[in-house]
């Protein structure tokens, strides 16, 4: 995205370098603030049912893990959907990826990590 600027080089090359680089950096500063905006509205337990989700778990594991039905589960997974403007899965793991960048080093909103499910509650992995 970048150039490196090879010697010797103008000053307006220098500038022009330097501007596209801030520009860049104050995009990237805006959209990880988007981003945490976003998951700021989640609720306590959907930030949890987010979470389990993007670990890979199904419903019914869900449901489960939090000792709520399924139903619930698929409400929560709903709004969390919608709450982060995510459209599909793959863009829900992106923007929990974006999340965990913007706010390390804040405490969890009360998400632990999943307790071991066995491998028929999982959602299949299509990797090539």
């Amino acid at each position: 995205m970048f150039d490196f600027i090879a010697q010797p080089f103008t000053l307006q090359r220098l500038q022009d370098s330097l501007d596209k680089a801030f520009a860049h950096h104050a995009h990237l500063l805006s959209s990880t603030h988007q981003v945490k905006q976003r998951f700021d509205l989640l609720s306590k337990r959907e930030h949890q049912v987010g979470a389990l989700v993007v670990q890979g778990l199904t419903n019914q594991a869900i449901a489960e893990q939090l000792a709520i039905s399924i139903k619930t589960v698929k409400a929560h997974r709903a709004k969390v959907m919608v709450k982060t403007e995510s459209n599909t899965l793959v863009e829900l793991l992106r923007n929990y990826d974006g999340y965990a960048l913007v706010s390390a080093g804040e405490p969890a909103v009360g998400v632990k990590p999943a307790k071991p499910v066995p491998a028929k509650s999982r959602l299949p992995l299509n990797r090539k």
